[in-house]
């Protein structure tokens, strides 16, 4: 179960090198300040899970840009798995007051997570994730009240900028607490 869970910690991640090209980084915090679970709809890294249901949520801060989040999905076997992690926002390097996030995972993977776009009401957001083992790609995550409504603002960034395969982990029989 280790291992399993820490695949799935892979998968909720950002950007620690430069983005790709038209890839502007904008500051996390907005997003950290969200207290509504997080759902990620879709992704272009890490496409071959088997793990749907994908979601996050802040537990706590525990000071000095440091939070705690409870992650959670669901395997094939239907049944979901969470575990917490520490999150730790930092500036992002020659990007004076925008911030991303950092976290390492059980098999000690990096991830890093640059915030791309956001709607005006923080009902959705545009991540790149970027691992140490690598992989890298997009998540568009959305708030649980608006995951079957995906605000344009998002949903179009997502469908013109992140390209590549895309694994689809939102599904309609999907529970969130």
């Amino acid at each position: 179960m280790i291992s399993t869970f820490a695949v799935f910690l892979c998968t909720m991640t950002m950007a620690a090198a430069a983005l790709p090209s038209g890839m502007t980084a904008i500051d996390i915090k907005p997003m950290v300040s969200v207290t509504e679970r997080l759902v990620v709809i879709s992704r272009t890294h890490t496409t071959d899970t088997t793990y749907r249901c994908h979601s996050a949520k802040e537990k706590s801060s525990i000071g000095d840009n440091k939070y705690i989040y409870n992650l959670k999905a669901r395997n094939s076997a239907l049944q979901y798995i969470s575990g917490e992690v520490t999150v730790q926002l930092e500036e992002i390097p020659g990007e004076a007051n925008k911030y991303r996030a950092t976290y390492t995972n059980q098999q000690n993977t990096k991830h890093t997570l640059t915030l791309l776009q956001k709607d005006e009401h923080l009902y959705c957001f545009v991540l790149y994730v970027e691992k140490s083992t690598g992989q890298q790609g997009c998540e568009l995550l959305t708030t649980v009240a608006y995951k079957d409504q995906i605000p344009p603002a998002c949903q179009q960034y997502f469908k013109k900028q992140c390209t590549g395969a895309e694994a689809k982990l939102y599904l309609n029989d999907c529970t969130y607490d």
